[in-house]
């Protein structure tokens, strides 16, 4: 049990840890990436998940949604195999003093990855996985100078 409740807190420290040294202002949307925080032989899931989204400051406007579908077959306790594909879109404006603009963007994620679930008990699991990830993002933005200068 002791190492165990090691194990935990060995994890949690270290994910908080990078979480306070990452300090920035980037934002990420992202879905869990696999399908369920758990998995037994021969089990088959499939979880359908939608986003939404609204960003609004004083110069910026955007809103979006997206949908997401993962899906997972395990071949025993330990080994699974999960994969997941999505589209997203978000469309936004900016109004400055300088400039106004368009913002459109989608993004198409694809995944497939082989799971190993090493630790599971009826409360608590642990799950690695491993594999490629595909994603294809395409945007686009307009920007108009209102100032007189060019852009």
């Amino acid at each position: 049990m002791k190492k165990v409740i090691s194990l935990i807190l060995f994890f949690v420290f270290s994910f908080f840890g990078l979480a306070v040294a990452e300090n920035n202002t980037q934002i990420s949307i992202a879905p869990p990436p696999v399908p369920d925080p758990i998995f037994e032989k021969g089990e088959k899931s499939f979880k359908l998940d939608l986003n939404f989204i609204s960003m609004s400051s004083d110069d910026f406007n955007a809103g979006g949604a997206g949908v997401d579908v993962k899906g997972r077959y395990a071949f025993s306790n330990y080994v699974a195999i999960d994969y997941g594909i999505g589209i997203f879109g978000l469309s936004g404006t900016l109004e400055g003093d300088y400039a106004d603009g368009d913002l459109n963007y989608v993004d198409i994620p694809m995944s497939v990855n082989l799971e190993i679930q090493p630790y599971k008990n009826e409360f608590f699991s642990i799950i690695l996985f491993v594999g490629p990830t595909l994603e294809v993002a395409i945007m686009t933005m307009e920007m108009n100078s209102t100032s007189g200068y060019s852009l």
